[in-house]
């Protein structure tokens, strides 16, 4: 890949001074037959090196005055003028030299043109090319294969990590490594080498933390001469805690539903990584109803499942909830939590039918009482 973008460098390279009359030589036969450009791809900031050869396929001796690349701030790359500091003054017939300069990127991504002049001695003659430089942020992908959702405060733990590289020039001396305030790595650091264009490297280490609070996992890597990390930061101990899955039981309503108790309620997941396997059941309530363990699934965080458990009731009036589930590493947690029934007990509805039976018949009588008065009214 890296190949094919540098000859595809020197491609638009050889169309632009075809096409651009002025550019194509001077009158005494001096051509450009080569370039490349080195990282093929640059990142932001990084500064690559511009190579270019000139012939003279003439027949008189070619006087060169100054050759450097203009960069403008417009084009998104650093406003620099590079100078090349190897031009020799003449280039007899048949003879070819090459030039380098450095061109440097700017913080934009993108195609850009930076412009190669090449002046004459007689200084009504130059040679003057756009080069097109590719500025790509890709950079190195970073997968976590094998990683703990948080590392415990002190101990040891392996971790596994899939790195890819999208961009189109091969990055080189990879490496990887873990650092932090009571962290330290058994490998010290784990040399990976190159990963070419479009291709990935699987990659393991042991961290080892002591009264640690957070792993930084630091991948670093070169693209030509320019230097490159990428960091991964995991919590461990006492910040690990407020990443974990925290439970909350609530909306909680208890109703007696024959030989047995039925309760339903929400769990809320207040933290920050998702409670995988989680399933419900109560510590006193004994195998009844068809809801005496409750499956929920996978809870992410700062999400809320609805359930329901049937149960005996405790005779000391309090049910034991028992929640169970899994983090992403695949460890079991246990939590408990305590509903004084009696606290949640659902109302009992009021039976109306015979209130209103009642206030009919009353009513009826009343309208009985008036009809009879006023016919012993009228009788007199």
């Amino acid at each position: 890949m890296q190949k094919f973008v540098s000859f595809m460098l020197c491609a638009v390279l050889s169309v632009l001074l075809l096409i651009s009359p002025a550019s194509a030589a001077d009158p005494t036969g001096l051509t450009v037959s080569d370039c490349s450009f080195s990282p093929a791809v640059l990142m932001p900031g990084d500064t690559g090196i511009f190579t270019i050869t000139l012939t003279n396929s003439g027949e008189e001796t070619a006087v060169l005055n100054r050759a450097y690349i203009k960069v403008y701030d417009s084009e998104g790359m650093e406003m620099t003028t590079a100078e090349s500091y190897n031009l020799p003054r003449y280039i007899a017939p048949g003879s070819t030299v090459t030039l380098t300069m450095p061109i440097q990127a700017g913080e934009e991504t993108g195609i850009f043109y930076p412009v190669f002049n090449l002046a004459f001695a007689d200084h009504t003659t130059s040679l003057k090319q756009p080069i097109p430089v590719i500025v790509d942020d890709s950079g190195l992908d970073i997968s976590l294969s094998q990683v703990p959702d948080s590392f415990p405060e002190s101990g040891s733990e392996q971790v596994v990590l899939t790195l890819a590289n999208p961009m189109q020039t091969d990055l080189t001396a990879v490496s990887l490594s873990a650092d932090g305030k009571g962290v330290s790595c058994k490998e010290g650091t784990v040399f990976v080498g190159t990963i070419s264009s479009g291709s990935s490297a699987v990659s393991a280490l042991t961290v080892r933390t002591d009264k640690a609070e957070e792993v930084n996992l630091v991948v670093s890597y070169t693209n030509g001469a320019n230097k490159h990390t990428e960091t991964v930061t995991i919590p461990a101990g006492v910040s690990a805690s407020a990443a974990a899955p925290e439970l909350i039981i609530t909306n909680i309503l208890v109703e007696k539903t024959g030989k047995y108790h039925t309760l339903t309620a929400d769990v809320n997941n207040a933290g920050f990584t998702t409670a995988n396997s989680l399933r419900i059941t109560s510590l006193e309530g004994g195998d009844i109803g068809p809801y005496s363990t409750y499956v929920v699934g996978s809870l992410d965080g700062d999400d809320l499942a609805g359930f329901e458990l049937t149960f005996t009731e405790p005779e000391n009036g309090v049910l034991t909830l028992v929640l169970t589930y899994k983090n992403d590493g695949g460890d079991s947690t246990t939590e408990e939590v305590s509903v004084v029934l009696e606290n949640h007990m659902k109302p009992k509805e009021t039976n109306s039918v015979p209130l209103i039976v009642g206030g009919i018949i009353i009513l009826l009588v009343a309208a009985a009482v008036i009809v009879r008065k006023k016919k012993a009214g009228k009788s007199e």
